[in-house]
């Protein structure tokens, strides 16, 4: 899913297929980042030392973004 949204808004963004750019682009950003966040709490559901530890990870590779 995460890679096939990243596919989706590249082709959309190199084929300048929006009609009115402000709205879509706005829209198309907050479910990127939905399907991001969304595919990064999944990864909890488990709950066992593997989902831990790269929650750890993940958390550690967001802190470091400035």
């Amino acid at each position: 899913m995460v890679i096939l949204v990243f596919v989706h808004m590249g082709r959309v963004f190199f084929f300048g297929a929006t009609s009115t750019p402000g709205a879509q682009l706005v829209i198309g950003v907050v479910l990127l980042i939905l399907t991001m966040v969304m595919s990064f709490t999944g990864y909890l559901l488990p709950f066992d030392q593997r989902a831990y530890w790269a929650t750890i990870v993940g958390l550690n590779i967001n802190g470091t973004g400035r």
